[in-house]
């Protein structure tokens, strides 16, 4: 991740320690390792993902909305 950081940064691609910055809500791109995956049948479609880069590990919600985006 470190080596890709130049152009994940232009993309604005957040790295895992600037996302407590944020507000809780906030719509973004991450990149990294996918360490685990759950779409639990009582999840409502929604899917939890834990993602690692190079400065720590972050997790998403993923709602079947944001999902059909993608």
């Amino acid at each position: 991740m470190a080596l890709q950081r130049p152009a994940l940064d232009r993309l604005e691609v957040m790295r895992a320690a600037d996302l407590k910055e944020l507000p809780d809500g906030t719509f973004v791109l991450i990149a990294g390792a996918i360490i685990a995956r759950q779409r639990p049948g009582t999840a409502s479609g929604f899917i939890f993902l834990s993602n690692e880069d190079e400065t720590g590990i972050s997790n998403a919600i993923i709602s079947s909305e944001s999902s059909e985006v993608l």
